[in-house]
């Protein structure tokens, strides 16, 4: 029996390329201011934006120097989905099969909507979101990469790629809190929204704030369990196995709101430099506060930047000063760091120009709302005729989530791990004509049936404490636990 899930998809057309060709632009990308709803401050209301959106993306630099810029998806013309099959789900036509490679498909996908690395940004359109691709990776997507066990229970029944097709997206330059709407008609697309669409889809007023009750989450392991995962994991490094793995437990409680409010709730708790809501095509909902980016890529230079080492956020400066001194004299922090900066350049340097991998920065630490972290800049200039798809499948998933080496990391994570990671661990973001932006779904939750999942983790290496290595996922936990009111069951 087939261990990949099974997503619901109608009949399939033979003719894939004819769907292709109804994916083809008519022009260039058009853009035009658009009226949207706003604060009593001036500031754009990205709830009343998602509202009407099928994806939301906020983006925040780094620095916190600038004040970044949201992408509001509202228009599309399909779906690229992966389940066993690649499926792309044409709205004027139906389904088609792109055959068992998920990466050949986005790419053939991507070049045929003009998106590829080395196609050229549109002049005089604001952003970096322009058309392309939109959407969500899940971590399993990494099983058509690599070749790891199958023990962990797949029991979230969605699929392991879904991006959709992007015919107008509003921009929001938060520096200015200017809205545009940048349009891009397709073959069998020829109009999508315009201002007037999307200014009438806006109209209906804010959701109102929901009061969450007070809850218990349940977690796939017992504290005793993850002391014994670490242990395990400890076994492993000493035997020459592995240096370093990323463990994980997945919370779960029930939820009565819908993602609007779970993002609001989230948003408020820590605000992050990459804010997401995708709405999937099974119905599930992802609302993602994650602090890391997986993939930048801008005029052929390609960036990752993984996070190792964490300290919780203290109310008391003193206290807060200490742990950030803390993590920056960690020797096991720094490491941990350094030995994912190792794996990510290797990666890197499979698809980059020879010579073209640095390291800007190492071992910087960032201050988030609830933790400290210690991150890492990797880049490189992507080699010529590489696609979204080639550098997808050299990096997929992000090294700060497995573990190094990758693949060993992978199979000990799947027999450790009671249940599939899903969406988390995966990626969340876009891929447009010479630009992409793609975050690692850590800090994610998934809404799906009255239900939300949120799973924490860590990079296990061999001087890891098993009580605070626990204690680590609480932290990461921590806004998600506050925005949905809610304490682990013991």
């Amino acid at each position: 029996m087939s261990t990949q899930p099974a997503a619901p998809r109608p009949a399939r057309h033979r003719d894939a390329e004819a769907a292709l060709d109804r994916l083809r632009p008519t022009g260039p990308p058009e853009a035009t201011p658009v009226d949207v709803p706003r604060h009593p401050d001036g500031r754009v209301d990205l709830v009343r934006l998602l509202a009407a959106s099928t994806t939301l993306l906020e983006t925040r630099p780094q620095s916190g120097a600038e004040a970044g810029t949201s992408y509001a998806v509202v228009g599309t013309a399909g779906r690229l989905l992966h389940d066993g099959t690649t499926t792309l789900l044409v709205d004027t036509d139906g389904a088609h099969d792109l055959g068992p490679d998920p990466f050949a498909a986005l790419d053939a996908v991507a070049t045929v909507l003009e998106s590829t690395p080395d196609a050229p940004h549109p002049p005089d359109v604001p952003g970096d979101l322009t058309a392309g691709l939109v959407g969500a990776w899940s971590y399993d997507l990494g099983r058509v990469i690599e070749d790891v066990p199958t023990t962990a229970r797949a029991d979230r029944d969605h699929a392991w790629l879904d991006l959709a097709v992007v015919t107008a997206v509003v921009v929001v330059d938060h520096d200015t809190e200017s809205a545009t709407l940048v349009r891009r008609a397709l073959v069998g697309t020829p109009n999508p929204p315009g201002a007037v669409d999307v200014q009438t889809a806006l109209s209906d007023p804010a959701p109102p704030d929901v009061a969450v009750p007070a809850r218990l989450a349940t977690s796939t392991m017992t504290p005793q369990q993850h002391h014994d995962g670490v242990r395990t994991i400890l076994d492993h490094i000493a035997a020459g196995d592995t240096f370093q793995v990323n463990l994980a437990h997945r919370l779960s409680t029930s939820w009565e709101a819908d993602d609007v409010a779970l993002y609001r709730a989230l948003r408020d708790q820590s605000p992050a430099p990459h804010l997401a809501v995708h709405r999937c095509h099974d119905g599930a909902s992802i609302v993602s506060i994650s602090p890391e980016t997986f993939l930048h890529a801008r005029d052929g230079i390609v960036r990752t930047r993984p996070i190792k080492g964490t300290r919780p956020r203290h109310t008391d400066a003193g206290q807060d000063a200490a742990a950030r001194d803390d993590l920056v004299r960690s020797a096991k922090d720094r490491a941990e760091n350094v030995m994912v900066v190792d794996m990510e350049r290797n990666d890197l340097g499979r698809v980059c120009l020879p010579g073209s991998v640095t390291v800007p920065e190492l071992l910087e630490v960032e201050a988030h709302p609830t933790v400290w972290q210690l991150v890492s800049t990797i880049e490189g200039r992507l080699a010529p005729g590489v696609g979204w798809g080639g550098l997808l499948r050299a990096t997929f998933p992000c090294g700060s989530v497995t573990g190094t080496p990758k693949v060993a990391a992978m199979a000990i994570i799947d027999r450790l791990e009671p249940v599939r990671r899903s969406w988390y661990c995966g990626a969340i973001g876009f891929l447009a004509p010479g630009r992409a932006s793609l975050s690692v779904a850590i800090r994610t939750a998934v809404v799906d049936g009255g239900r939300v999942d949120y799973a924490a983790g860590g990079g296990i290496v061999a001087d890891s404490d098993p009580i605070d290595e626990y204690d680590e996922t609480l932290a990461k936990a921590r806004a998600f636990l506050d925005a949905v009111n809610a304490e682990v069951a013991t």
